[in-house]
């Protein structure tokens, strides 16, 4: 069974906190000299020895003594020659501890020459995905990494009518810079209807944004904003995620908290869930998400990008559940409407279906039967079939259908240009009609601005 969960398209800015990366090695031995400290012990001890031996016992012990300097001297070359090669080693350890030190950290920060950033929309269409040499870095340098490619979004939204006339609404979302040039990835839902929209990156600079195109059904809209030098994100592969890896999530919750970064793990694969009457498949993470984080990134412990937030489950007792779309979905949404301005391949029935399942709208349209019927009937397909307004519809490809949700679930497996037949009741007619429909190809009846080039 589907869940209901809503989405967010709600409301600035934090400065980022660097962290200082200390690499040195410092070793307590570097100071020690051996060779000095067994001297100065020797002349001490031949000193006191002097003193206390009498001069009517010299001649007696000469020999003693002659034993005792060769004894001394033998220290002091063997402690010189051992204060040597202790030095010599403890040198050799300090330098492979400090070469090693500087090849893990060499190792670990991103190699920015490696990563081939996609420019321009052409660009965009041949860009090899995931960075090889970034895999496993910490939080912190994920976060140095992709906030740069994080934006945060404000929209307007231009109202009439009432007794006030007009009135401006705002709002507030995230986006994903995809080139370097000003192509910006984010949520339909977060600039729907919107008469402005304004995208503030990293260094707080603010451009006002274009649409180029957005689809509803995938909850995808590309922006272009006039820029150059941006940083575009690394655009993982969501086809090789697996439950349990890491996730980054960076975007500007409550509208206020840009280049936010909070954490988790891939919590499930493939979510069937409904977001606003539309049926999407997501994957879930448990990182924090919050109103505003629409749009966001979802970026894996390579720092690369394997999806775009979309929504969270909401409830007194739910926390932790986060949804996100795949960014292998983003990526054909988004060259899609580089190309045409929006996502070819949506069937249509060119019909405007009518849910009546109360008696309030029984009454107000006339009828006495619930169910779904045809309000509109739009294109020459859907006339030449024979539909007319007033038909409620029983079947679809021999199901039975009481609402326009079950027309569009049967409807996913077929594709434009495929015939399906529809079974309708007319009030004119005392038996069944079979209707057969060709479906037709979805295209908007006025794009927001002209495909981009």
């Amino acid at each position: 069974m589907d869940n209901q969960f809503n989405n967010y398209n709600s409301f600035e800015n934090s400065d980022n906190q660097n962290r200082p990366v200390y690499s040195g090695y410092t070793t307590p031995y570097s100071n020690r000299n051996v060779q000095t400290n067994a001297q100065v012990v020797s002349n001490n001890s031949i000193g006191n020895q002097n003193r206390n031996s009498g001069n009517n016992k010299k001649k007696s012990h000469g020999w003693i003594v002659a034993v005792i300097i060769i004894g001394v001297c033998l220290t002091i070359t063997v402690g010189a020659l051992g204060g040597y090669a202790l030095k010599t080693v403890m040198t050799g350890i300090e330098s492979s501890i400090s070469d090693s030190s500087n090849n893990s950290n060499s190792s670990s920060v991103p190699n920015k020459d490696n990563i081939q950033e996609p420019k321009t929309r052409a660009d965009f269409f041949n860009y090899a995905v995931e960075d090889k040499d970034t895999e496993g870095l910490s939080t912190a340098e994920i976060a140095e990494k992709c906030c740069p490619s994080v934006v945060e979004i404000r929209t307007e939204i231009a109202t009439y009518g009432g007794w006030f006339g007009q009135s401006v609404q705002s709002g507030a979302g995230s986006g994903v810079i995809l080139t370097s040039d000003g192509y910006i990835v984010t949520n339909h839902h977060v600039i729907d209807g919107a008469t402005k929209i304004t995208v503030q990156v990293d260094d707080d600079h603010k451009y006002e944004a274009k649409l180029i195109g957005s689809d509803a059904n995938a909850d995808i809209a590309l922006l272009k904003i006039d820029a150059e030098d941006l940083t575009p994100a690394t655009v993982g592969d969501s086809d090789n995620m697996v439950v349990g890896e890491k996730t980054i999530v960076i975007g500007n919750p409550l509208g206020t908290l840009g280049d936010t970064v909070t954490d988790g793990i891939v919590s499930a694969l493939d979510r069937e869930v409904t977001v606003d009457g539309a049926r999407m498949k997501l994957f879930q993470t448990n990182a924090a998400i919050s109103p505003g984080n629409s749009g966001g990134g979802v970026f894996n412990a390579a720092g690369n990008l394997i999806g775009i937030v979309d929504a969270k489950s909401v409830g007194t007792d739910i926390e932790g559940i986060g949804f996100a779309i795949p960014v292998n979905v983003m990526t054909k949404v988004v060259r899609e409407i580089m190309d045409y301005g929006y996502v070819k391949g949506y069937i249509d029935t060119g019909i405007e279906f009518l849910d009546i399942n109360d008696y309030f709208t029984a009454m107000q349209y006339r009828v006495t039967t619930f169910g779904v019927y045809v309000y509109k009937v739009n294109s020459d397909l859907a006339l030449s079939a024979g539909f007319q307004s007033g038909d409620r519809i029983t079947k679809v490809a021999g199901k039975e259908v009481s609402t326009s949700a079950e027309i569009d679930k049967i409807l996913e497996d077929y594709s434009v240009g495929d015939q399906v037949v529809f079974t309708v009741e007319r009030s004119s007619s005392s038996s069944s009609l079979n209707l057969t429909l060709t479906l037709g190809e979805y295209v908007p009846s006025t794009l927001s601005n002209t495909p981009a080039k």
